[in-house]
Parts: C-alpha cells; sequence; structure tokens
C-alpha cells in the first residue's frame, strides 16, 4: 500500500493541506513516491496562490496516472502511516551511508548515527515541544543581556561591518541571512569576503558554490588573504612587491584555511536540493553555511526552478539553520522577470515567499564608478532596518565607508531611476516600432 499517494488523496479529500506541512512537518520535500512528490508541489503552489486545496478533477487532469481514491482513515492515521514510512526509509539510508566508517572509525561512526537520529526524531516528531519556566529562562536571558552590554550590543558572530552588526547584534546560531540582489552587483563577493572574515575568527565555514567552480571561490579568497587586487591576481599582471605578498600568504593560508571548505555542485545530472546540502552539512559539521546561489535550488522530484516553489526552499533553509544549530547565510537573484508592468506582482510574490522565514534580509546596489556597495537592510527581525556602504575594491577593501553619508542612499536610488528612464526607447506611442520597452534596471546607477 502507497501511504504517501493515500496522503495525496486524503488532503484533497479534507480540503486539508496546512494541519499536513504544520503539525505533521509533512512537505513535498519530505516524501520519497515521485508522483506523490509531484502532485504535493501542485497543491501547495495551488494554495499559495488560490488560498484553497485544488478540485480533485483539476489534479486528475493535471496528472491523468494519479489513480484518486476515497480513504477510509482518518487524517491523522494516515499521516502517522506516511511518518512512519519515511522514518524506516532514513534511517535505513542512514546506516547505509555510514556503514563503510563502522569498520575503519566506529567512534565517528556513532557520533554520525547518533546526531542524525536526533535530527530524524525531530523533524517527524509531532510534538517536538520544550518546554521552560520563565524562572528556569531568567539566567539564560541575563547572561545574553550582560555579553552583549559588554560586547557592545553584540549577541552573535561579529559581522565585517560595523553598521551591520548595531542593526542586528551580529549573526547568531540558527539565523537565516539571505543577500540579494540582481546579477553582477557583487553578491559572490560579499559572501566570500564574509567567509574570509569569520574563518579569521575561527569560525568553521562551509561554503557551497553552484555558480562558480571551487578554483573561482579559492581565487578570491586568496586575493583578500594576501591582499591583493583581485582583476591582477586573475590575469598574471601583479608586481613584484604584490607577488611577494602573495607568496607570504601562503602562511596566513596555513593558518585559517581548515577552517574554509569549498564545496561545488558539479553533478548536473544530479538535483541540487536541500537535502544534498544536509548530506554535506552532516560530513563537514560546519558552524555557518554560506550558500551561493539559492535561487538555483531544486525542490525534490520537481523539475522546474519555480518562484512560487521559493516559499518551501525558503522554510527548508531555516529548518536546516534549526536542525544543525548553525548560522546560514544565503545569496538569491532578485526576481526581474517579466515586462516593467507585470514585474511589480511578480517582486511582490518573491518578497513574501523569500523574506518569510529569513531573519535577516539585504539589499545590494552596486556602483561600478563609485567602487561601492549600498547595502540596505530590508529586514532583521531582532534589530532594526537601515543602510550602509561599502567599498568595493576585490582583494584590496571591502571595509564600510563611514565618510559616505547613509542619508544619501535614498537619493541614489531616485537617481538610479531617473538614470535608468533615459535607457527608454523615444517614439511617437511610447515604443519604438519592432522593440518591446527595454527592461529598466534600476539597480545600475
Amino acid at each position: 500500500m502507497n501511504w504517501q499517494r493515500l496522503l495525496i488523496c486524503k488532503i484533497l479529500q479534507d480540503k486539508e493541506l496546512r494541519r499536513v506541512k504544520v503539525q505533521y512537518r509533512l512537505t513535498p520535500n519530505t516524501l520519497s513516491d515521485p508522483l506523490a512528490i509531484r502532485i504535493f508541489s501542485e497543491i501547495d503552489a495551488h494554495y499559495r496562490k488560490y488560498g484553497e486545496v485544488p478540485s480533485v478533477e483539476l489534479i486528475k487532469d493535471k496528472f491523468p496516472d494519479f489513480d484518486y481514491q476515497e480513504v477510509g482513515d482518518s487524517l491523522d492515521v494516515v499521516c502517522d502511516k506516511v511518518q512512519s514510512e519515511l522514518m524506516r526509509r532514513e534511517v535505513a539510508n542512514l546506516f547505509s551511508r555510514y556503514e563503510h566508517l563502522l569498520q575503519n572509525d566506529p567512534r565517528k561512526f556513532v557520533k554520525l548515527c547518533k546526531n542524525q537520529v536526533e535530527r530524524i526524531h525531530q523533524v517527524f516528531n509531532t510534538h517536538s515541544f520544550e518546554d521552560k519556566t520563565l524562572e528556569e529562562l531568567y539566567n539564560p536571558v541575563m547572561e545574553d543581556y550582560w555579553q552583549s552590554k559588554h560586547s557592545q550590543g553584540l549577541v552573535g558572530i561579529p559581522y565585517p561591518w560595523s553598521s551591520l552588526n548595531q542593526a542586528t547584534g551580529g549573526l547568531e546560531p540558527e539565523q537565516f541571512v539571505l543577500i540579494y540582489a540582481n546579477s553582477a552587483m557583487m553578491k559572490t563577493w560579499i559572501l566570500v569576503y564574509c567567509c574570509y572574515f569569520w574563518a579569521q575568527a575561527g569560525q568553521k565555514c562551509l561554503f557551497i558554490t553552484r555558480e562558480m567552480s571551487k578554483e573561482q571561490i579559492s581565487r578570491r579568497l586568496l586575493s583578500f588573504v594576501a591582499g591583493v587586487d583581485y582583476r591582477k591576481l586573475r590575469t598574471g599582471t601583479l608586481n613584484e612587491e604584490e607577488e611577494k605578498k602573495l607568496i607570504e600568504a601562503n602562511e596566513k593560508v596555513k593558518e585559517i584555511g581548515q577552517n574554509i571548505i569549498i564545496s561545488e555542485a558539479v553533478d548536473e545530472d544530479r538535483e541540487f536540493t536541500l537535502d544534498v546540502i544536509r548530506m554535506k552539512l552532516e560530513e563537514v559539521c560546519p558552524t555557518i553555511l554560506l550558500l551561493d546561489g539559492m535561487h538555483l535550488l531544486r525542490i525534490k522530484g520537481s523539475r522546474d526552478r519555480d518562484w512560487t516553489n521559493f516559499m518551501t526552499i525558503s522554510q527548508d533553509m531555516k529548518q536546516i539553520a534549526k536542525e544543525f544549530r548553525l548560522s546560514v547565510i544565503a545569496t538569491s537573484q532578485a526576481n526581474r522577470r517579466g515586462s516593467a508592468a507585470s514585474r511589480s506582482a511578480d517582486d511582490i510574490a518573491f518578497t513574501y515567499d523569500f523574506f518569510r522565514d529569513t531573519d535577516v534580509v539585504l539589499r545590494l546596489l552596486y556602483s561600478r564608478d563609485r567602487h561601492m556597495i549600498a547595502v540596505l537592510i530590508k529586514k532583521s527581525r531582532e534589530g532594526e532596518e537601515g543602510a550602509f556602504v561599502i567599498e568595493a575594491k576585490p582583494g584590496i577593501s571591502m571595509q564600510e565607508d563611514k565618510t559616505f553619508p547613509i542619508v544619501e542612499v535614498d537619493d541614489w536610488v531616485k537617481q538610479i531611476a531617473r538614470e535608468a528612464e533615459k535607457l527608454r526607447v523615444p517614439s511617437s506611442n511610447g515604443v519604438e516600432e519592432g522593440k518591446e520597452e527595454e527592461d529598466i534596471d534600476i539597480d545600475v546607477w
């Protein structure tokens, strides 16, 4: 009996989706049956768009191979059966995955299995509440207060920029931070610089890259370690003094190199899913996960990277931060598809889907002429919104520019809009014949 497909039938029958996802923590990403995953994803997308579970007829029309049937068991019974089935599969996969360690390194085998069994328990435990009284929580809260006072408001790991520390209190464990912007807006550079900064502070960083190779990321990191211009490093045009810095950087690489693990998703035939990231986290056990290209993630079983799926991805990224008790900082492309008229609706959906489960959201605006990046703090769950400016000199400096008046950031954005307006093609009807109106990129100053 395929309980996962029966769960789909029961969701359609009872029109009950929220309880399945919230109480039983069953999502398309937790299932294993390919057809059940695709239908669950369709139901979920329909629910987010229209606020209701789709009809049986609509699902049967989209999935002719789906054999719908009335289910006599209650929703609780079906969910429990699915959870039990998934737990058995997870445990079996766990032992299969680490069986080789049993002979070579039994201690590591026990440690990994213990951690992962606990993770499986947390994922599928429908009553995983940890209760404490206010009296029990008083001392931990006071410890946090005194720590914050003596560290000038920091409650987490410092960011490289003081304005961001003041606004957020630092990067805390189990936080999910999103950096987003259009393409070529220095997102990866910001992530690389953060990785370098935190590795120097003794944090173990896992840098997962999908868009760039390990060698490209390593070269960018090395430019910061050596303190040399990245473009000259890449083109082999360093002068004698800079080359000496590059050679001397070897000692510093030995000091912090073990704190940086760069992982490249190279298998194009394999889905780049959160399950793949989980496996890597189990292997490396970092304190900070840096993910470059979150927009390239797929929901398991889904063939498309649809914007409507991103809310599920965002939820799962936050869940990963909590499961592994680490900080997650990810980059993503802003949603700039479509015409200027329709794009605003897409941007609203993008903002809602991605921001919902984030703790901190940063929007980047890059000026090539000024060699500056404006960082807009769009969300800080435990802090304040705001903006600051950093230098954009890869390999040399990405320090905060305290001399630049922050109040002018809004003026910059207005100027961007004015400059972009000039890109429109003039004609009698507003659009030149044979050409559609150009997409206005308000992020290029």
